[in-house]
């Protein structure tokens, strides 16, 4: 069984992931809020049951210990079921918006029709059977790789995950403030499990830093910052850079990093 959850902060008036969502998948997806703002997200609890909520304990307010903190206990609030030996999540960003590539020899992406977005999480939850991370790729980027899918590769904003693999091989999301999607990812790979990125879907947000979510408390300085961490806790796979840069952040140069995905995992197996 998979559970789905969407984070956001912020934003009581704006979910385009949940807008994009249709009936079948909202069944079964919770928003997760700060307790700190159920009284700004009002308009949604009068809108949906108790049950479509997952509300996190005081003091957490930042990406990287929600993502933890979902990971620890979704399965143990008693909303479905408790965990057991197939219990599958996915965490979303609130933010996006989903295409699919209608033909298999295109890379040409259209908006998702309900149908494909129920199929889209269908082929997300038959692939948890085989590897314990999951994602769908971006859109930016998704024209590079022809193929539907890809082992070993950047996954952000929408991670599904085998929750029994993780927590017995102790990955966690929360060691690093920012970039903790890269964190995860390189834990899991450099731990011998390969993910799997879906091509035929792609996910899409808006520009970087807008109003709601992270944006309250990231910074050039805190990103910077993270991408020197990253490195420390796996230098032989991370290369901090400066990179010039259009339309995110207002275009300029920033700090970020560059990732050996493939020689994280083949560390691994030794090859």
């Amino acid at each position: 069984m998979m559970e789905i959850y969407i984070l956001t902060a912020g934003r009581p008036t704006a979910q385009p992931t949940w807008n994009g969502l249709p009936p079948s998948i909202r069944k079964k997806t919770r928003f997760v809020i700060q307790e700190q703002e159920i009284g700004l997200y009002a308009p949604l609890f009068r809108k949906y049951d108790d049950d479509q909520f997952f509300i996190l304990p005081q003091g957490i307010d930042r990406i990287s210990p929600t993502r933890q903190y979902i990971l620890d206990n979704a399965w143990n609030r008693n909303w479905r079921s408790p965990i057991s030996s197939d219990s599958k999540i996915v965490m979303l960003d609130d933010d996006l918006t989903f295409s699919y590539r209608p033909a298999s020899d295109s890379v040409k992406l259209l908006p998702q029709t309900a149908e494909v977005t129920e199929r889209m999480f269908e082929d997300i939850e038959n692939a948890l059977d085989v590897y314990r991370h999951v994602a769908v790729s971006t859109r930016e980027g998704n024209n590079r790789i022809a193929q539907g899918t890809k082992e070993v590769g950047r996954a952000l904003r929408f991670h599904a995950l085998h929750v029994p693999t993780v927590q017995d091989l102790g990955v966690r999301f929360d060691r690093i403030e920012f970039k903790q999607d890269f964190d995860f990812t390189l834990q899991m790979l450099r731990a011998g499990e390969a993910n799997l990125i879906f091509y035929m879907y792609a996910h899409n947000q808006p520009g970087s830093n807008k109003p709601g979510g992270c944006s309250k408390y990231r910074t050039h300085e805190i990103l910077e910052r993270c991408a020197h961490d990253l490195h420390d806790l796996h230098p032989d796979f991370v290369k901090v850079v400066e990179k010039e840069t259009k339309g995110a952040w207002g275009g300029g140069t920033r700090t970020d990093v560059r990732i050996a995905w493939k020689k994280a995992y083949e560390s691994s197996i030794g090859a």
